[in-house]
């Protein structure tokens, strides 16, 4: 499976692998919510280092839109770890978007520190 999730403490890991399409995004997000583990609060980490989706510039501000409209007001914080300059940029760019939609997301290319960033909430 491209994507899945897990919920542990105060954090929900959704790792992405190869590619994944918007209506993917949309289901992952309708299984986290009815999760009995899931609350309003929790942190998220969004794992995409072993994606090899190439956005379009129309296709990252639809996917920072969605990403909104999946999420609403319910995580703290969300970090999105890349790997690799090219993907950096491109994470970075989903994230100017978020912000001006007014998410709290950061791109990372280290996991660590990404987590580090969301204990740090």
């Amino acid at each position: 499976m491209p994507i899945s999730y897990q919920i542990s403490g105060g954090l929900i890991t959704v790792s992405i692998a190869g590619q994944v399409q918007s209506d993917d995004l949309a289901k992952i997000a309708t299984a986290i919510y009815s999760d009995p583990a899931y609350k309003d609060g929790l942190n998220l980490l969004i794992d995409s280092r072993n994606s090899t989706a190439n956005l379009s510039a129309s296709e990252i501000r639809a996917r920072a839109v969605l990403l909104k409209t999946l999420v609403g007001g319910r995580p703290l914080r969300i970090a999105f770890v890349v790997t690799g300059s090219l993907r950096f940029g491109l994470a970075r760019m989903i994230c100017i978007y978020a912000q001006m939609d007014g998410l709290n997301i950061q791109p990372f290319e280290d996991i660590e520190e990404a987590i580090g960033w969301l204990e740090h909430a």
